[in-house]
């Protein structure tokens, strides 16, 4: 549950990076799946370099908490079994 509330304030500071400088993060249903992570990338291109900078750290460590949640997912799953 940690890490679901770490990866949706990720998220949320995403979304306000890009409203602030008006790249708002539309045009994909899921912004964080794979077609939206290709529209947030070019949207980053837009932004500030140390917005940008920043907002691609957090885009990178959004990534490592996927993966850190499925491997959770996983193991509670294993467990329940």
């Amino acid at each position: 549950m940690v890490l679901v509330g770490q990866r949706t304030k990720i998220k949320n500071r995403i979304h306000v990076n890009l409203a602030k400088y008006g790249a708002p993060s539309r045009g994909a249903s899921d912004m964080f799946g794979a077609r939206g992570r290709a529209l947030l990338r070019k949207r980053a291109d837009e932004l500030p370099p140390e917005t940008r900078f920043a907002t691609e750290r957090l885009m990178e460590e959004l990534g490592h908490l996927n993966e850190q949640i499925q491997a959770f997912e996983g193991r509670m799953a294993e467990l329940f079994r």
